[in-house]
């Protein structure tokens, strides 16, 4: 997964995002055509000319790059129009020039913050898939269909949903409890999962998570699938080793 992509939810037409195309996962996504409506708000600052831009709601498309791809994938957004900033030239000189901000909200098909694999179930993709349509939405809501990921993941991989408690099978009630059971099976990949728990509680529960901890779940979401399905990685199992010993986000530091 590529961080750096999706650390700041929002682009401008200066900057445009360098999103990967949602089909083919080889082309970025390049402004196709966007129209702009001035929300009540935005009436009032084209009115009294703010520099701070214009409020708008913008509906558009991107345009994968890739040509044996070149999907559309539609989008709406809240942006400002005509924001004025201040620069100095070549030749010394003070200038201004304008700039417009979007903050997307919606993506059609959603974006995906890593590639799902072949080989890893349709409802483990659909749950993934889920959580990252709230990605530039709601966050909370993005946390807590990872959270639901984990709890597809473990059926995938068989991990125990009851164990023996003197001589009688107990039910696992609990996502925790049935993580720290799994360790007996499989350590590297409970870790890895009680650290997206921990961070899809916060979502789920406290309503609070930060854009860094969407992403340090992500990025341990997709080490545990490689982990499962196809490989292993010291850098992110040490992550979540640290967001387990801190029982908390990295952002709650």
């Amino acid at each position: 997964m590529k961080r750096e992509i999706w650390k700041d939810r929002k682009f401008t037409n200066k900057a445009p995002s360098q999103y990967p195309c949602p089909v083919c996962y080889k082309g970025t996504l390049g402004i196709g055509n966007v129209s702009h409506e001035p929300t009540k708000n935005g009436k009032l600052d084209a009115e009294f000319n703010t520099p701070n831009g214009v409020e708008n709601l913008t509906t558009g498309t991107f345009i994968c790059s890739e040509s044996s791809c070149r999907e559309i994938v539609a989008f709406i957004a809240e942006s400002l129009q005509g924001i004025e900033f201040y620069y100095v030239d070549t030749d010394g000189q003070n200038k201004s020039g304008y700039i417009n901000q979007y903050r997307p909200k919606y993506f059609y098909p959603n974006l995906k913050m890593f590639e799902l694999p072949h080989g890893i179930s349709e409802e483990l993709k659909d749950s993934i898939n889920q959580s990252f349509s709230f990605f530039f939405s709601d966050l909370s809501s993005c946390a807590n269909k990872i959270r639901t990921s984990i709890e597809i993941l473990l059926n995938d991989v068989k991990a125990a949903k009851s164990k023996e408690v003197n001589g009688q099978r107990r039910k696992l009630k609990t996502l925790h409890s049935r993580i720290e059971h799994f360790k007996t099976k499989n350590k590297t990949v409970a870790e890895l999962c009680l650290a997206i728990k921990i961070i899809g509680n916060e979502g789920s529960h406290n309503g609070t998570v930060e854009i860094i901890d969407i992403l340090d779940a992500y990025e341990i979401l997709e080490q545990t699938i490689d982990v499962c399905f196809a490989k292993n990685g010291k850098r992110v199992l040490s992550l979540a080793r640290t967001i387990n010993s801190n029982r908390k986000p990295r952002s709650k530091d």
